[in-house]
């Protein structure tokens, strides 16, 4: 086989080479008309076989280098095709074995699903499918929002059998409630693990100068809409989306110390039944809590505000806002609070306290106040009810004195309310 190649191949060089002989006086190919060369022609046919010859070598095999790597590119895309999508069926059959582990009654199982299910997400974080990552992020989002029971949450029990009374036939019937074995670890080791997902540095690192650098969930929404959170601690959280708390409930200590939202961060109907911190925090457009309940301490020292609507909150404890910034105009409307704390804090567009009740105690000592704050139509108790000496600390101990330009105060029961701006009556309304 070898020796017929290279038998062809050497004809094939004698024609080229018979061919790109110049011709001699018009008569052809020398081997055809069988004359002589003259002096000079046999090298330059030479030299024009040689180079027609290399030229059409090259060119075979450059058409032969081009053939193999489209075959070899399309060897590599089937490959790479069905490599994606052998991947893409073990991602979803983990993220259908890790949905499955979060419904088991044992509390074990259930948290290694939600380990299993974090893992899922980060493998479509990095794969660039943002919506399949959401998907599991709504699913742990989700399961704290399932009912819970503090008091059988916290036990190993499975099922409660309730008797009832004999029936007219004489028999007794029993009910039967299932619910999930020692749920409160399982939330507890949900909210540890969003929350490491969502901050940019390990918690142990974390100090008081720290910003709130972005996590590797920092660009996914969160909804915890209802939810029932144990021990939640957002410390130094970005959330880049919007998120959503509204009638979420927090057990136990809640902290958003130097958290930071870039977007909307909606409160409503919250409760925290423990004390709650957003120190140092920081809200760039609005952050809501309406008719939020706050049954032990609030602690927003530090924080920075764009926008702070409070409409008919409830601080059962004293409410620090000492050190924080008001971006905007701040609206505490028909809130209340035990104490209110405002030392040294800033009110860039002043403040509205309409309809504020219980009022008992205020203080905005060293505060910077550029504009006038409301308490128009607030209930305070009669010892404190006139004069704003009363209502307002206004000296500190080192001297320096709240700036109370174009304050507007309290007016004697007797007087007029002076009345609301548009944009504070379309929040009350």
């Amino acid at each position: 086989m070898a020796l017929a190649i290279s038998a062809v191949a050497t004809l094939y060089l004698l024609l080229i080479l018979g061919f790109s002989v110049r011709l001699v006086d018009g008569g052809g190919p020398w081997f055809v008309t069988g004359h002589a060369l003259e002096d000079g022609e046999l090298f330059d046919a030479t030299r024009n076989a040689v180079a027609f010859a290399t030229f059409t070598i090259a060119g075979g095999a450059a058409y032969l280098a081009y053939r193999r790597q489209r075959a070899t590119d399309r060897t590599n895309a089937l490959t790479t095709s069905r490599y994606e999508q052998d991947e893409l069926g073990e991602l979803r059959a983990r993220f259908t074995t890790a949905v499955e582990q979060l419904a088991h009654s044992s509390a074990t199982v259930r948290i290694a699903g939600v380990y299993s299910l974090a893992a899922v997400a980060d493998q479509w974080l990095a794969n660039d499918d943002v919506e399949q990552a959401q998907v599991a992020v709504d699913v742990l989002c989700g399961y704290m929002r399932l009912p819970y029971s503090p008091d059988l949450g916290a036990n190993h029990q499975t099922k409660r059998v309730v008797k009832l009374e004999r029936s007219d036939a004489g028999e007794a019937t029993e009910e039967h409630f299932e619910f999930p074995q020692n749920d409160r670890v399982v939330r507890q080791t949900i909210c540890r693990l969003l929350a490491s997902k969502l901050r940019g540095l390990p918690l142990r690192n974390i100090t008081a100068q720290s910003q709130a650098a972005p996590g590797a969930w920092s660009d996914l929404v969160f909804d915890f809409s209802g939810a029932h959170l144990v021990g939640a601690n957002f410390e130094a959280c970005r959330f880049n989306e919007p998120v959503e708390f509204v009638e979420a409930v927090f057990e136990g200590y809640a902290s958003f110390e130097g958290a930071h939202f870039a977007e909307t961060a909606a409160f409503a109907h919250t409760k925290f039944q423990a004390s709650a911190t957003f120190s140092g925090a920081s809200a760039e457009l609005i952050i809501w809590f309406d008719s939020a309940e706050f049954e032990q301490r609030a602690d927003f020292s530090g924080a920075t505000f764009g926008r702070f609507v409070c409409l008919g909150a409830k601080f059962a404890g004293v409410a620090t806002f000492s050190g924080a910034t008001f971006v905007k105009e701040p609206h505490f409307l028909a809130s209340s609070a035990r104490e209110w704390d405002f030392t040294r804090a800033t009110f860039e567009h002043g403040a509205n306290f309409y309809q504020a009740a219980a009022l008992a105690h205020v203080t905005f000592e060293g505060a910077t106040l550029t504009r006038r704050i409301v308490f128009n139509n607030t209930e305070t108790p009669a010892a404190t009810r006139h004069g704003p000496d009363r209502l307002v600390e206004w000296d500190s101990p080192d001297g320096d004195g709240a700036d109370f330009s174009d304050v507007e105060w309290l007016p004697d029961l007797t007087d007029e309310a002076p009345a609301l701006s548009d944009e504070s009556r379309d929040l009350v309304d």
